[in-house]
């Protein structure tokens, strides 16, 4: 009941038990406060302790919902510190500082929320959260390809696909995510920047300049030979010997080369690299027979006795009869 109908109440019935009680009875009684008497019609001493009556009520009833509007501040307040919980949690934030509830079952379903991995179902309806439902909008914009504001740790998925959204739209921001750490962008960037045949000299000579992980050697690599770039043998060299190439490697590699790039190019590239890479030596070996070079092949192969099916090649060649070049070596299948 509101508490201005509770006095329109107290003062309707105190005018009619009052006025009712004095028609019936309009005697006067005295009671004495101290050393001074005082005398009033029993009418009004009946009123005066129905009014103490209702302040008396009113008293409780204040301090009910004092008590009340206490309660429900403290289960507002441990509902928001929740949602912001879940929030986290939906963000996979690291070491996410933990909330102290006032109210015990808000403590323990913090407690069970922290035993569980949770993860964003960008296909469900909204749950009338505002929080939450405006944290999912911005997550199916990511989803979509577009670009969030949304702060986001590094270590949350979301964060990796916004910022590949962010490095195909800005090429100048995707030269900046090279000098990262982050392996998986770092090779989106590459081949961002390949397409658009930004990979320049200058930037090319950054990159080689710093040890390269074998995975970004190899896409770097792959990038390189299919947009047709053509850097110095040095750093051509770097660049291989990263991705720590097999023998079968060296000579997909040579064919490769041998196809784009001119054969003085390519020899003078696997002669540097043969010199330090044992690994490199049948690639070598392989251009030597492949240029028509038998006689500097026989003398590289006379010097790495390692180098058996191509020395076969060479004598079988010698007397007269013809193979596949190929045979001889082991490309990978």
């Amino acid at each position: 009941m509101k508490v201005k109908y509770y006095f329109i109440f107290f003062v309707i019935f105190v005018l009619v038990v009052g006025g009712s009680f004095y028609a019936l009875n309009p005697s006067e009684s005295t009671i004495n406060f101290g050393q001074t008497p005082l005398e009033l019609p029993n009418a009004i001493w009946l009123i005066m302790g129905v009014t103490l009556f209702f302040l008396l009520s009113l008293l409780f009833f204040t301090g009910n919902w004092i008590a009340g509007s206490l309660s429900q501040y403290r289960l507002d307040k441990d509902y928001q510190k929740l949602i912001t919980q879940i929030y986290s949690q939906i963000l996979q934030e690291p070491n996410p500082k933990l909330p102290t509830f006032a109210t015990k079952d808000y403590k323990t379903l913090s407690k069970v929320l922290q035993k569980l991995n949770l993860s964003a179902r960008l296909d469900s309806q909204k749950c009338e959260n505002e929080k939450i439902d405006t944290l999912f909008e911005q997550l199916q914009e990511i989803n979509m390809g577009n670009i969030s504001k949304l702060s986001l740790p590094q270590e949350s998925p979301f964060w990796i696909k916004n910022t590949q959204n962010k490095l195909h739209s800005d090429l100048k921001f995707a030269q900046k995510i090279l000098e990262e750490d982050n392996a998986t962008l770092k090779e989106e960037a590459l081949q961002v920047l390949a397409q658009n045949n930004l990979l320049n000299e200058k930037l090319l000579n950054k990159l080689t300049q710093k040890p390269l992980s074998i995975q970004f050697a190899n896409v770097l690599l792959a990038e390189l030979l299919k947009c047709g770039y053509k850097l110095s043998q040095e750093d051509f060299a770097k660049i291989i010997i990263a991705t720590h190439p097999t023998s079968a490697t060296y000579l997909e590699l040579a064919r490769t080369f041998k196809s784009q790039f001119d054969p003085e190019y390519t020899l003078a590239l696997f002669d540097s690299l043969c010199q330090t890479q044992p690994n490199a030596k049948e690639s070598y070996a392989y251009l030597l027979l492949d240029y028509g070079m038998s006689e500097k092949a026989q003398d590289f192969i006379a010097e790495n006795e390692e180098l058996v099916l191509p020395k076969i090649y060479l004598e079988l060649k010698q007397s007269g009869k013809t193979y596949p070049l190929d045979t001889f070596f082991n490309f990978p299948h």
